[in-house]
């Protein structure tokens, strides 16, 4: 039986979809990690690469030619681009530390995009830095060329994953070239782990609907403690922020493999 080939774009911290894979689909999967590894780890099935990368302004080569000239074609792309440009942990009245939304006079319903004011920065969260548009920028980027690489790759399966935050009206309005046709598929982390994760509300879009569960798994009346934090919270850490329940990333590829076997 052919495998079919899996790129796991931003998966160079916990490595969440590559360990998945390698432990449920290992005759059915080759799963290839994508990223900048903290660790500088290399392999054969992982290429440490800025995602973040835009060579592409001044050589004219596209981050997707790139990866292909790199990596086999994929048959899946998983990807996890980082949310910070969007994060409701710098969250403000209608916005975040970075951006802000309001109703323009000609589109009174329609929230545009817009800086955030220094001085708003500065009253809520210290004087502003270069860390913080060098953030800000990292995050555009990224979901710039993971949706790039998806158009230019053109998986039988994508998924993206990110918060259940305005970084979707980001993507789907500023994306050059507008993004494909995709399911916003709800899905709460805890309902697949309830010991380790938290009521954690996400969206994986790709395109075919996934039907993830969404129930908020309680214990005595409370959301479930995440066992990454002893209060409670979503931990600082990036890493533990970033980690997604195993069964949940198990569901996601059993419905990829059936999704493409029915395509044949």
């Amino acid at each position: 039986m052919t495998k079919r080939v899996a790129w796991a774009l931003f998966d160079s911290e916990t490595g969440d979809y590559t360990k998945a894979i390698n432990k449920f689909f290992p005759e059915q999967v080759e799963v290839y990690g994508v990223g900048m590894s903290h660790y500088g780890k290399s392999s054969t099935h992982y290429l440490n690469f800025n995602l973040a990368d835009f060579s592409e302004l001044f050589t004219g080569e596209s981050i997707g030619k790139r990866l292909l000239k790199n990596l086999p074609k994929p048959d899946i792309i998983l990807a996890s681009p980082p949310c910070e440009s969007w994060s409701h942990m710098t969250g403000l009245n209608n916005g975040n530390i970075h951006w802000k939304r309001y109703a323009s006079k000609l589109f009174p319903e329609n929230k545009v995009f817009q800086l955030q004011d220094q001085d708003v920065e500065s009253a809520y969260f210290g004087k502003p830095t270069l860390n913080r548009v060098y953030t800000r920028i990292n995050g555009e980027l990224c979901h710039q060329n993971t949706w790039a690489i998806i158009k230019e790759a053109n998986p039988g399966f994508f998924m993206v994953e990110n918060p259940e935050n305005y970084s979707w009206d980001y993507i789907q309005k500023y994306v050059p070239g507008g993004v494909p046709k995709m399911h916003l598929n709800k899905v709460v982390y805890s309902a697949y782990d309830p010991q380790k994760f938290s009521p954690k509300r996400e969206i994986f879009a790709s395109n075919i609907p996934l039907h993830l569960k969404q129930t908020f798994v309680q214990k005595n009346g409370n959301s479930i403690k995440s066992s990454c934090d002893t209060n409670g919270f979503i931990g600082k850490n990036y890493s533990t922020r970033s980690q997604i329940p195993e069964l949940l990333i198990k569901e996601v590829v059993e419905k990829a493999l059936k999704h493409l076997e029915e395509q044949k």
